[in-house]
């Protein structure tokens, strides 16, 4: 019986989360707004199909975790626009709202919000545009870090030209800059730290792969035994359809490797396989297959 009592609560539980869907066409308030645009604001969310109040709460970045709305109550809206705030909801200790994608994930949700006027402060009772608790996130000292962080969060939401805008005001005063693991950055062989790095594989993500190239032949001059400036090269001239001249970048991060398996070292294996396959050369192309498999510390993983 017990047993029974908590399926039929659980199955209730999952019945009532399927059954609310937030309305994004809402006839009193258009959802425009990105993270662009809507970070360090007072925002409104979606209202869920099952009421007729709106979540409202400030926005911002968290460089633990990434964008997070933080409610601070709900109102409706009357027949003449004006906001009606729910003062009991203003009580209420709402827990944070993580926006970003963690490192599993198959797809992204694209947040689009409605900014808070300042006509409707006064009925929402906001006492200001950035509220005290907030402002130690944006404090900060070292404007270079500051730029890293936050080229890494924009990058991890797809949000790439951001993204870009950030890397660039670092790699005009040092092009070479390292910055550090973030803990938002899972952007593939981009966890490894650098504004080169970041800037090649953004570029990549946008269909630049020529300013990708220039960057990281700068990068290797500086640095020649850096086998990702390598892989991220060699996919630059993959974009390109260049096989010959990615076959060569591969082969060339591929001597820098030791004898130890990796990923790394098992993915430029099986880019000159890829490559060799685009040539239609399928003999070349088992070969560099077989040693991928070989070089991979876990053969058929997926990553």
């Amino acid at each position: 019986m017990k047993n029974l009592i908590l399926l039929l609560m659980l199955f209730c539980i999952a019945f009532q989360v399927n059954a609310q869907r937030l309305i994004w066409n809402d006839a009193n308030i258009t959802y425009d707004k990105g993270f662009v645009d809507g970070e360090n604001h007072w925002v409104i969310m979606p209202r869920s199909n099952t009421s007729e109040a709106y979540p409202f709460g400030f926005l911002y970045i968290d460089p633990e975790v990434g964008f997070v709305f933080q409610q601070a109550g709900v109102f409706k809206i009357d027949n003449q626009k004006k906001y009606l705030l729910d003062e009991a909801s203003t009580k209420v200790l709402y827990p944070r709202k993580m926006l970003s994608p963690g490192r599993f994930v198959s797809s992204i949700t694209i947040w689009r919000f409605a900014l808070v006027s300042d006509e409707h402060f006064n009925e929402l009772n906001i006492k200001q545009s950035e509220p005290d608790w907030v402002k130690p996130y944006y404090t900060y000292t070292d404007t270079l870090a500051y730029n890293y962080s936050q080229a890494c969060i924009y990058a991890n939401s797809r949000y790439i030209e951001t993204a870009i805008d950030y890397l660039q005001k670092i790699y005009k005063v040092n092009p070479h800059y390292i910055g550090s693991k973030q803990k938002v950055d899972f952007g593939y062989y981009l966890g490894s730290p650098g504004v080169e790095l970041k800037l090649a594989w953004a570029y990549n993500s946008i269909d630049q792969p020529d300013k990708a190239i220039e960057i990281l032949k700068s990068a290797i001059a500086f640095d020649l035994k850096n086998p990702f400036f390598y892989i991220v090269l060699g996919f630059s001239y993959d974009q390109k359809e260049n096989w010959e001249t990615a076959i060569d970048t591969y082969r060339h991060g591929l001597q820098l490797m030791g004898k130890e398996k990796s990923e790394l070292k098992s993915n430029f294996a099986y880019g000159i396989s890829n490559d060799y396959h685009a040539l239609k050369n399928d003999d070349e192309r088992k070969n560099w297959r077989a040693k991928g498999d070989e070089y991979n510390p876990c053969p058929g993983c997926v990553y």
